[in-house]
């Protein structure tokens, strides 16, 4: 019924991330991961698909809300994976949430990292093209966008307790 920038950015974007991958003949919409992966490459793959649209939705609305610093983590690995474990032991409803907050946290926080030059161009696009559907791969390309967004920033200071 109505027309929201910010969704229509979004789905381009997750549309371009389909076509780079070589838009698979599916009927699901998060197309060729499959059914019996490893509950971990859905959730790295998910998560992914969700890096790239928030990220791609602010390129082509940069008045898309960035996710603040409240609700932004400083994001690591270690933390990607507990966030992982926690989700794959969840419902589908908790799996999906989870992914979509680390998605959109570590999209904006990407978006922020190529304004600061941090990620070129060419680096993107290795990504969009990804293969997310091997084993590993989704895990890998997220955890070189977390090195990616951690790269000059400074380290969180420790808070008094």
């Amino acid at each position: 019924r109505e027309f929201h920038m910010t969704c229509a950015a979004e789905e381009a974007s997750r549309f371009l991330h389909q076509a780079c991958r070589g838009l698979p003949l599916r009927r699901n919409s998060h197309a060729q991961i499959p059914a019996t992966a490893a509950p971990e490459d859905r959730f790295y793959a998910r998560t992914l698909e969700h890096v790239l649209a928030y990220f791609g939705s602010r390129v082509l609305y940069p008045a898309r809300r960035a996710i603040d610093g409240q609700e932004a983590c400083d994001f690591s690995t270690a933390c990607c994976e507990k966030l992982m474990h926690e989700a794959v032991r969840s419902d589908r409803d908790k799996f999906d949430s989870v992914a979509r907050k680390l998605g959109y946290t570590l999209g904006s926080q990407l978006y922020d990292a190529y304004l600061r030059g941090s990620v070129s161009r060419s680096t993107l696009r290795h990504w969009f093209v990804a293969h997310i559907e091997e084993s590993g791969k989704a895990r890998k390309v997220c955890w070189e966008i977390v090195r990616k967004v951690r790269v000059g920033r400074k380290k969180p200071c420790a808070s008094a307790s």
